[in-house]
């Protein structure tokens, strides 16, 4: 994870995607290998994460030579275990958290609807990796900006995030508009409910996104136990309405709840960071992004709407976007962000 984070600051995209696809393959290929080869069942699962792991160190030790010498120090211990022990909690939690709704959705409604919401993580799933790549682009902006060694204003960094949440407002809608005949091609009709809630999920890009700024300065003041009992709290929080919204509106229930748990905890740590002097304030593309697709969303559950039309409103959609990026920003500008100012 350390060298992972190394390639992150240093802005080494090569490097970090040659280490995230090592580990797919490397999760893959075990899984596949134990369960048609070696026929270990069920264990081939629980050790493909162990041989993704192993890969990911390997390659990173190899990232590492030349950059790096070992050398022990008893105040960079001391710092691993003050950084690293208050995120242990919270990690915990959010493993109680991923199996929580799942347990209530079998226990209060049924596995077919507990077969249709697995389906439409596996979107969400898709959505965050999406949202982790934005956060490794810009991760170092921020801790330049938060640190003061950059030499772009909040201003000029809020403009380029705001192409972001343009993106991903056209990207919004786009699913919302598309998702029923996508998933009913992709699965044969068998899972076509997932449809009403894979929109749903999308929201957490916005969430996953706005969070990024905000928890990075937290980290650079040294906020962490703050940062996660906070989150340990609002994970509770979470839990306990997901198990209300499930009980009272179904599935879709669980997955509003969710998506709202991320939104507030985000929210929060947005209020805490600009109580403690953050410089960067609230993104109103990420409200207008918000509200937009709610709507959007809102209008396709009411209103049946031919696919002929979809089409138009996707392409205009689409068109739209790419005329305001190019507007806005130019391919050099594009390149100048991806380098660390001097």
């Amino acid at each position: 994870v350390t060298l992972s984070s190394r390639m992150v600051i240093e802005r080494a995209p090569v490097s970090h995607a040659v280490n995230e696809s090592l580990q797919w393959l490397a999760g893959a290929g075990t899984t596949f290998g134990g369960l048609t080869v070696a026929h270990v069942g069920v264990l081939a699962l629980f050790l493909a994460p162990i041989a993704a792991g192993l890969m990911s160190a390997l390659h990173g030790l190899w990232y590492a030579v030349g950059k790096l010498s070992p050398r022990s120090s008893l105040q960079w211990g001391k710092e691993i275990v003050r950084s690293g022990m208050p995120a242990i909690p919270f990690s915990l939690m959010d493993v109680v958290a991923n199996s929580l709704d799942r347990f209530v959705i079998q226990r209060w409604l049924d596995l077919a609807t507990l077969g249709v919401y697995a389906h439409s993580q596996s979107y969400r799933g898709m959505f965050v990796t999406v949202t982790k790549a934005y956060s490794r682009t810009m991760t170092p902006t921020f801790l330049e900006l938060f640190t003061g060694s950059s030499t772009r204003t909040p201003r000029q960094v809020e403009e380029m995030v705001s192409l972001w949440y343009l993106c991903v407002t056209a990207g919004g809608i786009l699913v919302v508009l598309f998702s029923p005949e996508v998933i009913h091609l992709l699965t044969h009709g068998k899972f076509d409910q997932a449809a009403q809630l894979v929109p749903i999920w999308f929201l957490l890009m916005f969430a996953h996104s706005t969070a990024i700024p905000y928890t990075q300065y937290l980290l650079t003041a040294r906020k962490n136990v703050l940062l996660s009992w906070t989150s340990i709290l609002m994970s509770v929080g979470t839990m306990g309405l997901v198990c209300l919204a499930t009980w009272q509106f179904g599935v879709i229930g669980a997955t509003s709840a969710a998506v709202f748990g991320a939104l507030a905890l985000h929210g929060m740590r947005c209020v805490l960071a600009r109580r403690f002097g953050c410089p960067y304030g609230v993104e109103p593309a990420m409200l207008l992004g918000v509200g937009v697709m709610v709507v959007v969303y809102i209008v396709s559950r009411l209103i049946d709407i031919p696919l002929s039309v979809k089409a138009v409103i996707g392409i205009l959609v689409a068109g739209v976007a790419l005329l305001q990026i190019l507007k806005r920003v130019s391919v050099q500008q594009l390149l100048t962000a991806m380098v660390p100012s001097k």
